[in-house]
C-alpha cells in the first residue's frame, strides 16, 4: 500500500533520500532476492511517492515473486502517473499474461497500443492472448489493423500463422508463412515456424525453432507430448518434469503428459500418483 500512495508531483528518477534505497533495491533485484528488493522499493517510494523508476522496477520484482495482482496494480499506478510512457501498461499486460488472465492481458495490450501503436511484440503477445482465450476470430479481426498501425506485413503474417495454426487450418497457415518467412523479427518468425511445424508433426523442427525463440509453458507442453509421440521418452520426461516443477498453476494436461512420460519410462507408481 505504501507504494501506491498518491504523489503530489510525480518524478520519474529517484531523488534525494530515495536514491540510496533505490540503488540497494536494484542490487537485490539483480540477485533475484524478491522479498528483500520489494521491501526496499516500497521504502524508496515511501520517501518519494510516485517515483517512476521505483514503481517500474517494483512491478518487475513482484512478477519475479509471482505476485501478479500486485504487479498489475503497481503497473496501473505507473500508467496513471505517467500516461505518456509505455512502462505502466506494459507491466499490466506482462503480469496478466504470466498469470494467464487473458482478458485483462488483452485490455493492457489495448491501452499500451493506444500509446505506441507500432509495438510489434505487443501485437504478437495480444494475438497469443486471444488464442489462449479461445477467440481466434477476434484475433484475426484486430490483426486487420496492424499494417495501418505500422507493423510490417511480414510480421503480421507471422501473427496470422499462429492463429491459423491454433485453428488447425494448416493450408492457410502455410500460405501466411510464405510472407512470414521474410520477417526480420527473428523471434516472431521462429514462434510461427515452430507452431506450424508442430501442426505438421515435425517435432525436431518445432523444437529447434521454439527453443530458440524462448519456449513458454504451452510450447514446452506441446514439445513434451511430441517427444512422447516420437518415442523419445527420456526427453519427454525431462520436459514434463521441469514444466510441472515450475508452474504456479495447475493444468490437468501437463499432469497427463507427465504421467504418460513416467509410465513410458517404467515408473508406473509415479504415473498413478501423478
Amino acid at each position: 500500500d505504501a507504494a501506491l500512495l498518491p504523489a503530489k508531483k510525480a518524478k520519474w528518477d529517484p531523488k534525494g533520500k530515495a536514491m540510496e534505497t533505490y540503488l540497494q533495491a536494484r542490487i537485490q533485484m539483480k540477485k533475484e532476492a524478491w522479498d528483500e528488493s520489494t521491501t526496499l522499493y516500497v521504502d524508496a517510494l515511501s520517501k518519494q511517492a510516485g517515483c517512476g523508476k521505483c514503481l517500474n522496477e517494483l512491478s518487475d520484482v513482484l512478477m519475479g515473486a509471482k505476485r501478479y495482482d500486485d504487479a498489475a496494480a503497481v503497473g496501473a499506478m505507473l500508467a496513471e502517473l505517467y500516461p505518456e510512457k509505455i512502462e505502466g501498461w506494459a507491466n499490466v499486460h506482462v503480469s496478466r499474461m504470466k498469470q494467464r488472465n487473458w482478458a485483462e492481458a488483452i485490455t493492457g495490450a489495448d491501452n499500451l497500443l493506444k500509446i505506441d501503436p507500432d509495438l510489434g511484440w505487443v501485437w504478437t503477445s495480444r494475438t497469443r492472448a486471444y488464442i489462449n482465450e479461445g477467440d481466434t476470430d477476434q484475433a484475426l479481426t484486430v490483426l486487420d489493423g496492424a499494417e495501418a498501425a505500422g507493423i510490417a506485413k511480414e510480421d503480421v503474417a507471422c501473427d496470422r500463422v499462429l492463429v491459423y495454426a491454433a485453428r488447425t487450418e494448416i493450408d492457410v497457415a502455410k500460405t501466411q508463412w510464405e510472407t512470414c518467412k521474410e520477417s526480420k523479427d527473428a523471434d516472431v518468425k521462429r514462434v510461427a515456424e515452430g507452431w506450424l511445424a508442430l501442426n505438421e508433426g515435425d517435432i525436431e523442427k518445432a523444437a529447434k525453432a521454439l527453443m530458440r525463440a524462448g519456449a513458454s509453458d504451452d510450447i514446452r507442453l506441446a514439445l513434451a507430448i511430441g517427444r512422447l509421440e516420437e518415442g523419445k521418452f527420456d526427453a519427454a520426461l525431462n520436459l514434463a518434469t521441469k514444466l510441472d516443477s515450475e508452474l504456479d498453476w495447475n493444468p490437468w494436461d501437463a499432469h497427463v503428459a507427465l504421467a504418460r512420460a513416467q509410465a513410458a519410462n517404467g515408473d508406473l507408481a509415479g504415473a498413478r500418483t501423478t
